[in-house]
């Protein structure tokens, strides 16, 4: 599972337990984090909440908004409600089409690879682009864009 974070203010992680000693040790601005295995409900819940309690905004993949795709789903087409999407490439490849720039201005999305044996690809519509690429690879496990579209044009941003 990968969460993102941004911090409001400069305070120390070091009474976080959840996380690895790595991030707890250099308190800087936090902008992902992954965890090998999921985490439990209550141990999710507790994350947040420590997050929280330490002055950090908490942005996550909430159920509503968090989806993992598969080979049998590709081609997928994003939909309204995705926010983040996890692609699994363990049976085969995986396209991910993304809606037009021009239907969705602003919009932001998180594709991530939970797993690579195959392809992953993010696939522009029609003639829009990903930073002028077009498909755009996912090549590393645990490798994810963020991508946003702008208010006019027709290239997807990686941010």
């Amino acid at each position: 599972m990968i969460y993102y974070f941004r911090q409001i203010i400069d305070l120390s992680l070091d009474n976080i337990g959840l996380f690895p000693t790595s991030v707890r040790t250099n308190p800087t601005v936090i902008t992902q984090i992954a965890f090998d295995s999921p985490l439990s409900s209550t141990d999710y819940d507790n994350l947040v909440q420590a997050m929280l309690d330490q002055g950090y905004e908490v942005a996550t993949a909430s159920s509503s908004g968090f989806r993992t795709i598969t080979s049998a789903d590709s081609p997928y087409t994003v939909q309204d409600t995705d926010q983040t999407i996890r692609a699994d490439a363990s049976g085969g490849d995986v396209d991910v089409l993304l809606p037009s720039v021009a239907s969705s201005p602003t919009r932001v999305i998180v594709i991530l690879a939970s797993d690579v044996t195959n392809d992953v690809r993010i696939i522009p519509d029609g003639s829009d682009t990903i930073d002028e690429m077009s498909p755009l690879p996912i090549s590393i496990r645990g490798q994810s864009f963020r991508i946003q579209a702008p208010d006019t044009g027709s290239d997807w941003a990686i941010t």
